[in-house]
């Protein structure tokens, strides 16, 4: 696990690549039911954060819903596809000419939100934050929007986690900040609270996801305005 440059942020200085591919642990998603996480504001989270020696930056597709890019769950609901749906269902939705075109003209719609979007207000204030910290932004983002900024995330989906992620490197990490992440795809933070108990997890979304712990933290509101904030009050600004 490196520590990352400024001019530098790659998914590289995120991880290793140099680990050893072996058989990992599978992990569920995190679910915490009846959980009550303590709740802070913008200015707590962002001292909560500078005291943190190392660090990392999630976010989920609500980031990006202001860019008018809907979130995955709006997606799969379009598409009616349920998460994990079997793929053979799936194909066979495809195969009938009833819903093809209509699924073909969704996902059509979709492409072309993605290819005019610009990044926004969260986006730009993050990757000033990512920049300044020197850190590294986690995603399961496929719009590009954090690269139009000049960061390069690392894609949970796309990426090897469940080797990079390894118990060493979860336990270095003190906290996972978490932006309009509603659930805990690829189970990252499952695997992260597995090996690193002590660790906590910051939410900023305007629902308390289900992946929060008592011991974790709640930031209620709108990431448009309060990732600006977080940045104009980390950077001194």
């Amino acid at each position: 696990f490196l520590p990352q440059k400024k001019a530098q942020i790659t998914s590289k200085d995120l991880i290793s690549a140099n680990q050893k591919t072996k058989k990992v642990k599978t992990f569920p998603q995190r679910v915490c039911k009846n959980s009550n996480p303590k709740k802070l504001t913008i200015e707590k989270c962002a001292s909560l954060i500078t005291k943190k020696k190392k660090f990392l930056f999630l976010t989920g597709s609500g980031i990006s819903l202001a860019a008018n890019i809907p979130t995955m769950q709006i997606l799969l609901r379009d598409l009616k596809i349920v998460e994990n749906e079997n793929i053979d269902d799936f194909t066979k939705i495809l195969l009938d000419d009833q819903h093809y075109k209509s699924l073909f003209l969704i996902i059509q719609n979709f492409l072309k939100s993605i290819e005019s979007a610009k990044p926004t207000k969260a986006h730009k204030a993050l990757a000033k934050l990512a920049f300044y910290l020197e850190t590294q932004i986690l995603t399961g983002n496929f719009d590009g929007l954090h690269e139009k900024t000049g960061i390069s995330p690392y894609n949970v989906e796309m990426q090897p986690l469940q080797h990079d992620l390894s118990p060493k490197v979860a336990k270095e990490i003190d906290a996972i900040v978490c932006i309009t992440s509603s659930y805990d795809f690829q189970s990252v933070l499952e695997r992260y609270k597995h090996f690193n108990p002590k660790g906590i997890i910051i939410a900023i979304n305007q629902q308390k996801p289900t992946y929060l712990g008592d011991e974790d933290f709640f930031v209620k509101g709108n990431v448009q305005k309060l990732i600006p904030k977080l940045e104009k009050i980390i950077t001194k600004r």
